[in-house]
């Protein structure tokens, strides 16, 4: 469904607005443009997308568009290092002027779960996020700029975001005491991305059965130096 024009000399669309659903993990995804469709393949995204776009978008490169979307995703699965994340509703603002993206109201409703060989979920939460972020989506590990916030409340944390093996082996030890109980548990993050990786000035989790405080950095190789 669209609304707009195209201007066959320069090859923009205007777009006011330009409206797609699609069901990711399908064939549908070549509807996307490439570098999209590549990082929704090697993260086997899956889910109903419906996008809503207003702006400038040229045909030849769509990283050259001028635009403001939100997107929402339902019933999506992701993977990421190895785990797969089930999502029942995602709804996030993307703005996009000049080659810079700006990310705003990032939120995921009702449910994010971590789907476990048992079938059950090590954690869920509301999560809201505000980041503004520069880079390829080719390689968003390599000259990465930007700053961001997230805070996820309502949650239940079984594993401590950044925590490592103690922390992980800790909250496997008080998982059944947790069964039943309010999913109060609550993170904070604030942070910049600095080429090859993300610099925290804020690491806040607090959780029924441990705490996880400090600042550091985390390298997309997965290397950690933390202060905690």
């Amino acid at each position: 469904k669209a609304d707009g024009r195209i201007n066959l000399d320069t090859m923009v669309i205007a777009a006011s607005p330009l409206t797609m659903k699609m069901l990711l993990g399908r064939e549908q995804d070549r509807l996307l443009p490439p570098e999209l469709a590549a990082l929704a393949r090697r993260h086997e995204a899956t889910g109903q997308l419906e996008a809503t776009v207003r702006g400038t978008l040229p045909v030849g490169d769509w990283r050259d568009a001028n635009l403001s979307a939100r997107a929402t995703l339902d019933r999506g699965m992701i993977a990421q290092g190895g785990q797969r994340m089930q999502i029942d509703r995602l709804v996030a603002d993307w703005e996009q002027v000049d080659r810079v993206g700006r990310l705003n109201g990032l939120r995921i409703e009702r449910t994010l779960r971590h789907a476990t060989r048992e079938g059950g979920y090590r954690y869920w939460g509301a999560l809201d996020a505000q980041i503004a972020w520069q880079g390829s989506l080719m390689n968003p590990t390599r000259g990465a700029e930007g700053v961001g916030q997230v805070e996820l409340k309502d949650a239940r944390l079984e594993k401590l975001p950044l925590g490592g093996a103690v922390f992980d082996d800790l909250g496997d030890a008080m998982r059944a005491d947790r069964d039943g109980k309010p999913a109060n548990d609550r993170a904070k993050f604030v942070f910049r991305f600095d080429d090859d990786h993300v610099r925290f000035s804020t690491i806040d989790a607090v959780t029924s059965w441990a705490a996880l405080r400090g600042k550091g950095d985390v390298y997309f190789d997965s290397k950690l130096d933390l202060r905690v």
